[in-house]
């Protein structure tokens, strides 16, 4: 008899303990908490994909859940994202709604010529399934800008089946025709999809994407 009341009170213990606050959700208190992107930069060039300040390179068709996208105008000041403008009355902005179009005001790039502060921008966040390590993916091209609404609009058409799903994607690259000649751009390949909390990948392959407004 003992012994059910000991079992009991564990099993009321328990259950009291995982109600408790344990902490991972609290605020976090560092300087880096006001970071623009989480985890490593993630960029794209010339066929190759690399990670952080060191440009370490990340083997193409590695595989990373896409768990969350950003398109919008981000407004640059003394090298700096200032500002990021993701739609205005629920459309994607045209630049001349943005303002800051006086060029004798705008600062001066890397060639000293006056640069626009206004960068139509895509960023892509991405989670390694296996050891969870955040990156973010930045990009303001054209050939970027392409492959991330590729990865929205498809996103979008999936989550019409399949609420909440989010692409398992392949780090790949895709010919890109230019007035320079055949370049390479980004590209997501989808190889599966999967439910945010749910213990089964599921679903179809070779689709993607998200839900603000479309560029």
């Amino acid at each position: 008899m003992a012994d059910n009341v000991n079992n009991a009170d564990a099993g009321t213990a328990m259950q009291a303990y995982t109600l408790v606050d344990d902490g991972w959700n609290s605020p976090i208190d560092d300087d880096g908490a006001g970071r623009q992107i989480q985890g490593t930069l993630l960029r794209f060039d010339d066929k190759q994909w690399f990670a952080g300040k060191e440009k370490a390179a990340i083997p193409n068709g590695s595989r990373y859940i896409a768990l969350g996208i950003k398109t919008g105008w981000k407004r640059w000041e003394n090298g700096k994202v200032v500002d990021f403008v993701r739609e205005i009355d629920g459309h994607y902005p045209k630049r001349h709604e943005l303002g800051y179009t006086d060029e004798s005001k705008w600062e001066c790039g890397p060639d000293d010529k006056p640069t626009d502060p206004l960068q139509n921008s895509r960023e892509v966040l991405l989670i390694d399934p296996h050891t969870c390590t955040a990156y973010t993916f930045c990009t303001a091209s054209a050939g970027g800008r392409s492959a991330v609404d590729d990865l929205k609009n498809a996103v979008r058409i999936a989550r019409r089946l399949r609420p909440g799903v989010v692409p398992l994607v392949s780090l790949e690259w895709r010919v890109m025709p230019t007035d320079y000649g055949m370049k390479s751009k980004p590209y997501f390949k989808i190889v599966d999809w999967s439910i945010p909390g749910a213990e089964v990948i599921a679903i179809a392959h070779d689709s993607g994407g998200v839900n603000d407004p479309i560029r």
